[in-house]
């Protein structure tokens, strides 16, 4: 079985008959033509190499501030998700990550700790001012990208495009 590969910018029809076709008879698919800018996606990647090429010592500058925060510098071998699998040591994962959240918060009160946790504040570097910029021209791009794939998804399901809009 291959991945199905759907260009997003085909006939509406064909298209969401086959995010339809893709998710009832693979469970997921890849995309082409999504919209995002390819001189957005270099920029980012660009600017998240030099982040990682960064001394330890200014990548921990933006590290989360408490082991259960959502966004920021974790540095390598800090985690091991094999954990949440079974209560058995695992060795730690050979990766560092940056996490980056939503760069604004909705426009009403989180008062829920899991809204509080998900709109939290990403810290960014101070020797990287460039960073936070980049990323959130990114993370909107995506963000439209996911509204987007959300209306095809509801397309797929016969539904209004903008079925899932004010989920989202």
């Amino acid at each position: 079985m291959s991945i199905p590969v759907i260009d997003l910018s085909g006939d509406p029809t064909e298209v969401a008959a086959a995010v339809r076709a893709a998710c009832l008879e693979v469970g997921f698919f890849q995309i082409t033509d999504h919209g995002v800018s390819p001189t957005l996606i270099d920029r980012t990647w660009r600017t998240v190499r030099t982040f990682f090429d960064l001394p330890l010592e200014q990548r921990l500058a933006a590290a989360r501030l408490n082991a259960d925060d959502a966004y920021g510098y974790i540095a390598l071998e800090v985690e091991a998700l094999n954990r949440s699998m079974s209560d058995a040591v695992t060795p730690p994962d050979l990766k560092e990550t940056f996490n980056m959240g939503p760069p604004t918060a909705p426009e009403l009160a989180l008062t829920a700790d899991g809204e509080r946790w998900a709109f939290a504040p990403t810290p960014f570097p101070p020797a990287l001012p460039v960073l936070q910029p980049v990323l959130t021209e990114y993370f909107d791009a995506l963000l439209a990208l996911a509204g987007e794939l959300m209306g095809w998804f509801a397309l797929a399901l016969h539904l209004p495009d903008t079925y899932f809009a004010d989920l989202i």
